[in-house]
């Protein structure tokens, strides 16, 4: 009897979660853009209905990010072949793979181009 009121209490909990999502969603829907964007809301996201909860655009990055997560899992494989002095030459150890891959290679795909001097001349500059 007891595991029949949890199941029961369990339903109604997710009913009134999605009810109180559907009521927010239509509010959202009637506010102007300068609101949405000043509570952080996305309106591509709420055309998405309740299911793009919480509507706060991580759906839609998480969209873009996963073609990205699997060129990484690609490239980890690909490097993962090569022979230990192939990855000497990319300056990278077997070891290394899966951080080069992610952050870069470390002294090398992470530096700033140096900058330039703003005084290139001889000359000096006004006080």
């Amino acid at each position: 009897m007891f595991k029949q009121l949890a199941a029961l209490g369990t339903s109604f909990e997710k009913y009134m979660t999605h009810r109180g999502r559907v009521e927010a969603l239509n509010i959202l829907r009637a506010q102007d853009e300068k609101t949405l964007e000043d509570i952080g809301v996305c309106r591509h996201e709420l055309v998405g209905g309740v299911k793009n909860w919480p509507w706060d655009g991580s759906v839609t990055r998480q969209a873009t990010q996963a073609p990205s997560q699997i060129e990484q899992i690609k490239a980890v494989r690909e490097l993962s072949t090569y022979s230990d002095r192939e990855l000497h030459d990319l300056g990278i150890n077997r070891g290394m793979i899966t951080y080069a891959v992610v952050n870069g290679r470390e002294g090398i795909d992470n530096d700033l181009p140096p900058t330039r001097p703003s005084n290139t001349g001889g000359e000096r500059q006004a006080a």
